[in-house]
């Protein structure tokens, strides 16, 4: 019989360059320009003894969003440099905490570049290196384990979280509330009872520290993981204790309580942005150490993993998982409710939210981009530079080269060469499912309302019914980044949210019948299982990607 074996490791990473973007924000004066509270990389290898295992690894970033790059990278150096581990990228997953307050330039979708601006090679390779080392020390550090799987609830009497968008949660017509308070929570032992490591899924944005504050900093999760390994190192002596805290479903929770009108934005009900998140990452710590504490179903069984890539340009949905009819996703499309930004982070067209809302819905009859409902259209991201920017002016060149700082990065990328052939966003995102004993990981590759977390939750529970699967987490935010996934009703609402769901309406409904595909996968043999993961993201040559060199 196989025995299990774990390692953890946590891994500084350095300070970036202090001209980069706070990714998240999109504001273009916010900068890294200080470090308040480093940033790391926390990574947990799990692995069977017998032959032919391929090994589970969880890694979190302390950033605003995964890479795809950065996970191709990661995978590359580890299969060259341990080819006898079975390292797999069925069984990698890289998520991100989801903090605004790190830098950008790490991935090769032009579109989330733009602000930075360009592609930062050397905050790349620190990002890439740092994740290998912190992976092949946990590798180094196996020894036999023993798991627990349990579950938290937050207090609904701590001002912890709210749904930021209440009128597109409400088209739903479901009684469930807005928020959810509870969390999964996987407890990492070595068999002699040492601590090793917690795993952490609950769903909230990390933008208690907001844009105006300037300054590096891992927000409430990266808080949360520092408390608990604190309390570890000194309550159980376990010094190099590791605590990933992952995101869940994410996409309308919001930290931030209360609407601050000097500041003209919601904020926490602290007055500091960092006694905010301090405080905010200790009461998810509090909750992990209650569920660590009081483990409640021992973990046994396989580790296993698969993902598949998804092109959602023009993907054919379940009809059962959309409205009963037949339907298909699009290319990639940000929406002009994009613009409007959220309640802790307005944009440029946030006060005209309720007509844009209203214009969308007016517009769903008589849609004039196919496949994407009422969308009012900004950007084509998924025809790059063949896309057009409001449904009629050229993207690259720009029609109108000098209209804000991004459109002139456009127009420089353009002279350049440094825009290429690849979509801005790209359309083929991966879906990927770990198994861990009785515990399913559903990871995509963007960020779930809170609804859609359910949606996808039940459709992965039904796909792997009589596999012995107790217990489904779902891990937004994980191995590349697509936007928004929103219900269909959500989207019609069309604001932030929608706007920021790439792929149409039926983006959702994609991603459902993506974890029904790999559902099915998992249910055969190891041994029987397609080994097409369908077509990948489009590659930037190296050459394009030198003339997007930060800063362009």
């Amino acid at each position: 019989m196989s025995r299990l074996l774990a390692g953890a490791c946590r891994h500084p990473l350095p300070a970036p360059d202090p001209r980069s973007e706070m990714l998240g924000w999109g504001v273009p004066d916010a900068r890294c320009e200080k470090v308040h509270t480093p940033l790391a990389v926390r990574a947990l290898v799990l692995s069977e003894s017998g032959p032919a295992s391929r090994p589970i690894v969880l890694v979190v970033h302390e950033l605003c969003m995964a890479s795809e790059a950065v996970r191709t990278a990661v995978l590359d150096r580890l299969q060259a440099a341990c080819p006898e581990a079975g390292f797999s990228e069925h069984t990698l997953l890289i998520g991100a905490n989801h903090t605004h307050a790190g830098p950008g330039g790490y991935t090769h979708d032009l579109f989330y570049t733009l602000g930075n601006p360009g592609f930062d090679f050397v905050w790349f390779e620190a990002l890439v290196s740092t994740t290998v080392t912190a992976i092949r020390n946990a590798w180094d550090r196996r020894a036999p384990a023993e798991l627990h799987i349990g579950s938290g609830s937050f207090s609904p009497d701590d001002p912890l979280a709210v749904n930021r968008s209440l009128d597109a949660y409400r088209q739903n017509q479901t009684r469930l509330p807005p928020v959810v308070l509870d969390k999964m929570v996987l407890s990492v032992r070595h068999t002699d009872g040492t601590p090793l490591a917690c795993v952490d899924w609950f769903g909230v944005h990390g933008t208690c520290v907001h844009a105006d504050q300037k300054a590096v900093h891992p927000d409430n999760k990266g808080m949360a993981a520092r408390i608990f390994e604190g309390m570890a190192a000194d309550a159980l002596g376990a010094p190099d204790f590791v605590a990933l805290f992952f995101q869940g479903a994410a996409g309308d929770i919001s930290p931030n309580t209360r609407f601050d009108r000097a500041r003209g934005r919601s904020v926490g009900h602290l007055d500091s942005d960092f006694a905010h998140a301090e405080w905010h990452g200790s009461v998810q710590a509090d909750v992990a150490r209650t569920v660590w504490n009081a483990p409640t179903e021992a973990i046994t069984g396989p580790l296993d993993g698969a993902m598949l890539y998804l092109d959602f340009d023009g993907l054919p949905v379940d009809p059962d998982l959309a409205d009963g009819r037949p339907h298909q996703t699009a290319h990639g499309l940000v929406g002009v409710a994009f613009l409007q930004g959220t309640a802790e982070g307005p944009g440029p067209l946030r006060p005209l939210r309720a007509l844009g809302s209203m214009a969308a819905r007016l517009r769903a009859a008589l849609p004039l981009q196919a496949g994407q409902g009422g969308k009012l259209p900004f950007s084509e991201v998924g025809r790059g530079r063949r896309g057009v920017a409001f449904g009629f002016l050229r993207m690259s060149p720009p029609a109108v080269p000098g209209l804000d700082p991004t459109v002139k990065v456009v127009s420089r990328l353009t002279e350049s060469g440094g825009i290429g052939d690849a979509p801005w966003i790209a359309n083929r995102q991966p879906v990927q499912i770990l198994r861990i004993g009785s515990v399913a990981i559903v990871a995509v590759a963007g960020e779930p309302t809170t609804h859609a977390g359910r949606l996808l939750a039940h459709t992965a529970t039904r796909a792997l019914h009589g596999a012995g699967i107790e217990h489904v987490v779902i891990c937004g935010y994980a191995n590349t980044f697509s936007g928004y996934l929103t219900t269909a009703a959500e989207y019609r609402m069309q604001l932030y949210e929608g706007g920021h769901t790439l792929f149409g309406p039926w983006t959702l409904a994609g991603w459902r019948t993506g974890v029904r595909r790999i559902g099915a996968r998992l249910l055969l043999p190891a041994g029987e299982r397609p080994e097409d993961v369908g077509e990948r993201p489009e590659v930037v040559p190296p050459e394009v990607l030198a003339k997007r060199a930060f800063p362009c």
